[in-house]
């Protein structure tokens, strides 16, 4: 008759509480994936008159609406809004407690248009475009809209991307 030996208990593992956040909570914990915010919850959390100003002049010019999507991006995970004109992107808008983050992807023709421009952008700017690599000869550019400059150098941008919707007389 062979002994068996009884396999051995497995420890269960100390529930470990979540870590205090220090400081205030992440925008894709605030509003989870299963919980789609509004323009206002989302005007409310950023907290800066120029988002609205940025979304009511896009809407103006090229006649579109805002469209709010979740990225699962690891860079910027999370809720953003999302303007298109027709199948071109305009921008994305990232959102951030007191200022927002504007993408504006350019091709490699917007590119050329706008490297004779630079020195007309802020040195901020510049510096970014520098460091921002070529993609298929476009370039991703990202500006953190804090203040009226960059709120007038993501305007450019965009218009560079795409002509505003002419207004009918």
């Amino acid at each position: 008759a062979e002994e068996v030996t009884p396999l051995p208990k497995k420890k269960t593992p100390k529930k470990k509480e979540p870590a205090k956040a220090a400081g205030p909570v992440p925008w894709d914990v605030a509003w989870p994936q299963q919980m789609k915010p509004g323009l206002s919850d989302i005007g409310a959390w950023v907290n800066n008159p120029l988002l609205e100003d940025l979304m009511t002049w896009i809407e103006a010019a090229y006649q579109v609406e805002p469209s709010v999507e979740f990225s699962k991006c690891s860079l910027d995970k999370g809720w953003n809004i999302k303007y298109k004109k027709g199948s071109k992107s305009l921008c994305v808008l990232y959102v951030r407690q007191g200022w927002f983050t504007a993408m504006v992807t350019l091709g490699a023709k917007q590119v050329a248009e706008l490297e004779p421009l630079l020195s007309t952008f802020s040195a901020a700017f510049r510096r970014k475009y520098e460091e921002t690599p070529l993609f298929n000869g476009g370039k991703w550019l990202t500006v953190d809209v804090k203040g009226e400059k960059q709120f007038i150098e993501v305007q450019r941008l965009i218009l560079m991307k795409a002509k505003p919707v002419k207004k009918e007389a």
